[in-house]
Formats: C-alpha cells, sequence, structure tokens
C-alpha cells in the first residue's frame, strides 16, 4: 500500500473549500462559546432583573396610589375631625356622660333609679386598641315605648356607648301600671391617645 499524499490532491479546489469550511466551524464553535454564551448569560439575567423591577415598580405604583387615596380621605374628613373627639374624648368627661344619661331619660320620661359609674380606676382601666371602657349602670322605670325610645336616644347620642346587658326586674304589679324595671350596664368610651 502506498501512503504517499500527493501534493496535488492537497492543493485542489476541492480540499481547499472544506478546509476553509472546517476553519469556519472551529472558529465560529470558539467565537459561540467564548463571547457569544456569556453575552447570552448576561442578557437573561438582565431581562429576568428587568421583570422583577417591572413587578417591584407595579408594587410601589399601587402602594403609592393607595396613599394618595387614603391622603385624599383624611383631607376630605379632616373638617369633620370634631365629631370623632366629641364620640371619642381624650378624657373620660364623666358629668357629660351622667349628663347625656339624664337628658335622654328627661326627654323620654323616664325615672332613672340607680345611675351609677364603675372603672373610673384610670391607671388600670380596660385599654382595649387606645380605648378605655367605663361601665354605667341604671336602673330605669318607663313603659314599654319609653324605654325603647330611651335605648335608641343613648345610642343616637354623639358619644359612643354600647349597651352590654339588659335585665327585667320583677316588681309587684300593680293594677294598672305597665312599667317596665330594667337593669341596663352600657360602656363608654373614650381615647387614652391624643387624635
Amino acid at each position: 500500500m502506498k501512503t504517499r499524499i500527493n501534493i496535488q490532491s492537497i492543493k485542489s479546489q476541492d480540499v481547499k473549500d472544506y478546509s476553509y469550511a472546517i476553519l469556519f466551524f472551529v472558529i465560529s464553535a470558539f467565537f459561540a462559546f467564548a463571547i457569544i454564551k456569556p453575552v447570552l448569560s448576561v442578557a437573561i439575567s438582565l431581562q429576568k432583573e428587568a421583570d422583577e423591577l417591572k413587578t417591584i415598580n407595579e408594587t410601589y405604583e399601587k402602594n403609592i396610589s393607595k396613599i394618595l387615596e387614603l391622603q385624599s380621605d383624611l383631607e376630605s374628613i379632616r373638617e369633620k375631625k370634631y365629631l370623632l373627639e366629641k364620640a371619642l374624648p381624650n378624657k373620660p368627661h364623666l358629668q357629660e356622660v351622667i349628663n347625656d344619661i339624664q337628658q335622654a331619660a328627661r326627654e323620654e320620661k323616664i325615672l332613672i333609679q340607680i345611675l351609677g359609674i364603675q372603672g373610673t380606676n384610670l391607671k388600670n382601666s380596660q385599654n382595649i386598641n387606645g380605648l378605655i371602657t367605663i361601665s354605667a349602670q341604671l336602673n330605669i322605670k318607663g313603659n314599654f315605648t319609653q324605654v325603647n325610645r330611651f335605648i335608641h336616644n343613648v345610642s343616637g347620642q354623639k358619644r359612643i356607648k354600647k349597651i352590654i346587658s339588659v335585665k327585667m326586674i320583677q316588681d309587684k304589679i300593680v293594677d294598672g301600671d305597665d312599667n317596665l324595671n330594667l337593669s341596663m350596664i352600657m360602656e363608654v368610651y373614650y381615647n387614652n391617645n391624643e387624635l
């Protein structure tokens, strides 16, 4: 066998074309791995970062719009702040509570037999979300319509009150007496923080 390589065959046009093609593929493979791959990985990571930043931006925009909405709500109710201060004053104002209850009883022609205030120990008062409660216990006497209007009158006052319990007290029934004797416990609130 002859293993002699003919120089003429190496210089032929087909061999030159194949060697250029092989050389082109080797160079382009090196170029793809050495230059294009890092560029693509950087481009992909930048795209992911851009998507994350868009998500964060949308979240910030939503939060900013909520803050602006709250600010406009606060500006619209600023004029009515005095109502909140009357509903939840920063001091107990016990005399006002007593006067409100007595005024409602006078308007509805109800007899207040007992009116007691409990929980005036300001150091150890119940604190629920910054609100301090004071209990008022009353025994009242009146007919059903008067009692019903009294409860609505007290509930409709500007100072926040909550009726906790209503119990009917039995008395001797006198002929023609349709009056109810009720024992009520209501909570009155005030705010220990500045509004």
